[in-house]
């Protein structure tokens, strides 16, 4: 039985591998051992390997041979999987916002723009990447439908992931802002029509420009230790 003062410790260690997995630190298709992480960590080898079998039951990591874990891999399969469902429930959400926007909701949604682009001006893609997830949550939380907001929410951490592979997209941040303030604009004119359209451009762009890293065999599917190396503010903060 876990000992009761382990259990933060195990939520603190899964949220911390997660975050790794997510931001591309951890990248798909490498091994993580219980072991190593023990030490890393400076924690003991129960509350790593409880962290992990957690991951592994939500689709983040899977058991390879030695007792060690491997990061699953992001296929194109999968990708173009999540970007098809995002059309589909966003495209719901943001009809229905543009309809009924409040002044308050276009100041949030204008404010996140503008953490976008000083996240990009300081170099710091982890905010940068935090403020689009936001930008997203909102419109679905604005929409006011909570089975609509509970289900995106089981697809987010996984759409978090392929929204960090546009790091290696040429100019793909300045023209997500671009893309971002479009949709903005179209909510603030009401134009429900228009914000779907704007919405879909987005997503489809995010979608073509992963399509294309997949395509490159520069990256070797983005599978292997080619993948380029995160910068230094995705990567893990020591002490």
């Amino acid at each position: 039985m876990t000992n009761q003062n382990e259990v933060p410790l195990t939520l603190k260690t899964y949220q911390q591998l997660k975050q790794r997995i997510m931001t591309l630190q951890f990248r798909p298709g490498e091994i993580v051992m219980v072991q190593s992480l023990s030490k890393e960590l400076g924690i003991s080898r129960t509350p790593v390997r409880e962290a992990l079998v957690r991951l592994q039951q939500e689709g983040f990591v899977e058991e390879a041979e030695g007792k060690k874990f491997r990061v699953l891999e992001l296929s194109i399969k999968s990708v173009l999987e999540l970007h098809e469902l995002r059309e589909l429930l966003e495209g719901h959400a943001i009809k229905q916002v543009a309809a009924n926007r409040t002044e308050g909701q276009i100041a949030e949604l204008r404010d996140l723009i503008r953490r976008m682009e000083q996240a990009l001006k300081s170099g710091e893609p982890d905010k940068f990447f935090e403020a689009d997830l936001d930008f997203h949550t909102k419109i679905i939380r604005f929409c006011g439908n909570r089975a609509l907001e509970e289900l995106t929410m089981q697809l987010t951490e996984k759409i978090q992931r392929v929204r960090f592979l546009t790091l290696y997209v040429h100019r793909r941040l300045e023209e997500t802002i671009d893309e971002h303030g479009k949709i903005l604009e179209r909510i603030i004119r009401k134009d429900a029509r228009g914000a779907k359209k704007a919405l879909n451009t987005h997503l489809r762009n995010v979608k073509k420009g992963v399509e294309t890293l997949y395509k490159e065999k520069t990256l070797n599917l983005l599978n292997s230790p080619y993948l380029p190396t995160p910068t230094r503010s995705t990567r893990p903060r020591r002490n």
